[in-house]
C-alpha cells in the first residue's frame, strides 16, 4: 500500500501538469514566443525595424524597366495616346520637334496638360502658336536630355532643359515642383525616356 501511494501521486502530478500545459499553452506561446523564435527570423525583424523609415509626402520609387514592345516606344507615344496632352502635341508638331523626341535619347519629358495651356492668357497662347521659334523654345523648356525618375528629381536642386534653361526643383509641400510647375503624375516610362505630367506650362 505504501509503495503504490507515491506512484498514484506521481500520476496525479503529471495529469495536472498536462492539463496546465493544454490550458495555458496559447498564453505561454504569446508571452514567450519571441524567446523561442528562430534566431534568423528575429535578426531579420530587428534589422527591418532599425532600417524602417516612414514614407514622407513622396512615395519615391524608381521607374520600372521597359521590356518587350514598350522598349521600342518613345516619350511621344505616351503623350499621343492621351487626349489630355493634345495642346502640347500640337506645340511639338508646329515646332518641328517630332523627330527630335523620337530619337534614342534618353529624354525626360515634363508634359503640361491641356488645362495648363488653358491657364495661359489667350493673347500669350495665340502668340506662341504663331511663332515657331517661340514654340521650339517652349517645347525645349520641357525636355531634359537625361533619364530622371522621381527619385532622381527629389535628390537634385535643379536640372537643365534642352533649351539651356535651368529648371529649379523643390518640394515645399505635398508635391514636387519643376520650374514652378507641380508634378501631378510621374514615372511614365518609354523606351527612350520617361514622362512626368505637370500642371503648368514652363515658359
Amino acid at each position: 500500500m505504501t509503495d503504490q501511494q507515491p506512484t498514484f501521486l506521481t500520476q496525479q502530478r503529471w495529469t495536472i501538469i498536462f492539463a496546465l500545459v493544454i490550458g495555458l499553452g496559447p498564453l505561454t506561446a504569446l508571452t514567450f514566443g519571441s524567446k523561442y523564435a528562430d534566431e534568423e527570423t528575429l535578426a531579420r525583424a530587428e534589422a527591418g525595424d532599425r532600417n524602417y523609415e516612414a514614407p514622407g509626402p513622396f512615395a519615391s520609387y524608381d521607374p520600372p524597366k521597359t521590356v518587350g514592345s514598350a522598349a521600342d516606344s518613345t516619350v511621344l507615344d505616351i503623350t499621343q495616346d492621351a487626349a489630355l496632352f493634345s495642346d502640347f502635341e500640337q506645340a511639338v508638331e508646329q515646332a518641328g520637334m517630332l523627330e527630335v523626341l523620337k530619337e534614342d535619347g534618353p529624354f525626360t519629358l515634363f508634359v503640361p496638360t491641356n488645362s495648363a495651356f488653358d491657364a495661359l492668357p489667350e493673347e500669350k497662347r495665340q502668340a506662341l502658336m504663331q511663332d515657331q521659334q517661340a514654340l521650339i523654345d517652349l517645347v525645349s523648356n520641357h525636355v531634359v536630355r537625361a533619364r530622371l525618375g522621381i527619385t532622381d528629381l527629389l535628390q537634385a536642386d535643379q536640372t537643365e532643359s534642352l533649351s539651356g534653361k535651368a529648371l529649379q526643383l523643390s518640394a515645399p509641400g505635398a508635391q514636387l515642383s519643376v520650374g514652378g510647375a507641380e508634378i501631378v503624375q510621374s514615372n511614365l516610362v518609354a523606351g527612350n525616356g520617361i514622362v512626368h505630367v505637370i500642371d503648368r506650362v514652363i515658359l
